[in-house]
């Protein structure tokens, strides 16, 4: 399991919204709606698309 403290260090970097933007393109999300929610064996991130919310980890 990686380390908490590189995935905070990935989180505070400019790169993970980036990717997080690119893996979510597929979903046609609104662009300021993504929100961090936790990070446990993967990252959980919550979005909006056409004013609904949704969950993508």
């Amino acid at each position: 399991m990686m380390k908490l403290s590189i995935m905070r260090d990935f989180l505070e970097s400019g790169a993970s919204e980036e990717l997080v933007h690119s893996l979510l393109e597929n979903w046609g999300f609104e662009q300021d709606s993504v929100q961090f929610l936790r990070a446990s064996s993967n990252f959980v991130f919550v979005f909006e698309r056409n004013g609904e919310k949704y969950i993508y980890g």
